[in-house]
């Protein structure tokens, strides 16, 4: 399934790199990652939104934009995960901003978005690495956004992936309840 769009505008980052922190709830199996990003354009707020990407098999990850800005994301509902090890993520090309949408927005507002796309994961062996693919995969420019967040940038501008580091470890056989 081709990705149904999600177009993007990478700028420098201006300042430090944020710290992401990753967390996941043992019992909904829910990731969530997220950074503080400070508003650099104070007479420009941007969008703040949910983006939610859902997949025909019922994968949802939600990307979460602040003031304009990407600033991490959640996954809800995981896809299938393919192990690969061993997988080492790109080195980035640069460190960035991702801004969304693509134009600025005239004023600031608050939205709500579905995007319907195919979502592929690849996990390394120590569960600690996940490479989240959307839509078909693509070539496409890796840029760090956080410490622990690389997003994958293809021609068209459209986000093609994210890389997710240093994770607390996933593991993808879960123990059975015993009887």
């Amino acid at each position: 399934m081709a990705f149904a769009g999600f177009e993007v505008r990478v700028e420098p980052l201006g300042g430090g790199l944020p710290v992401v922190t990753w967390r996941r709830d043992e019992e909904t199996e829910i990731l969530a990652g997220g950074f503080a990003m400070p508003n650099r354009n104070p007479g420009q707020p941007g969008v703040s939104a949910s983006v939610e990407l859902t997949d025909p098999d019922g994968a949802i990850v939600v990307v979460d934009i602040n003031t304009g800005r990407l600033t991490g994301l959640d996954i809800v509902i995981w896809p299938e995960i393919d192990i690969r090890d061993p997988m080492a993520p790109p080195v980035p090309s640069r460190d960035a901003e991702i801004l969304w949408p693509s134009r600025p927005a005239p004023a600031a507002s608050t939205a709500a978005l579905e995007l319907e796309t195919g979502l592929a994961a690849a996990l390394n062996g120590a569960g600690t690495v996940l490479h989240l693919v959307l839509g078909d995969q693509r070539a496409a420019e890796t840029v760090r956004i956080a410490d622990r967040l690389l997003v994958d940038i293809d021609s068209r501008q459209r986000v093609a992936g994210f890389w997710l580091l240093d994770l607390p470890r996933i593991d993808t056989h879960p123990i059975e309840d015993e009887l």
